[in-house]
């Protein structure tokens, strides 16, 4: 979500998120779509996010390198 978003209105769409994931009718139907549900937090999205954004700058440069496709 945007900086912008009140923390409160991120807790209840994480927390609404979670239960959703757990809810038997969903987890039923998902099954039914032959949707494969393997959900992760946004608490796991967000420390993941700001672990990567805290990547050095020359060790971005340096992965930017490696994988350049000439």
């Amino acid at each position: 979500m945007p900086p912008e978003v009140p923390t409160d209105r991120i807790a209840a769409i994480r927390n609404a998120f979670n239960q959703m994931m757990k809810d038997s009718a969903f987890l039923v139907d998902a099954q039914k779509s032959k949707i494969e549900v393997d959900a992760v937090t946004g608490e796991e999205v967000d420390s993941t996010l700001r672990r990567a954004y805290a990547t050095p700058a020359d060790i971005v440069d340096l992965v930017r390198k490696a994988m350049a496709t000439e």
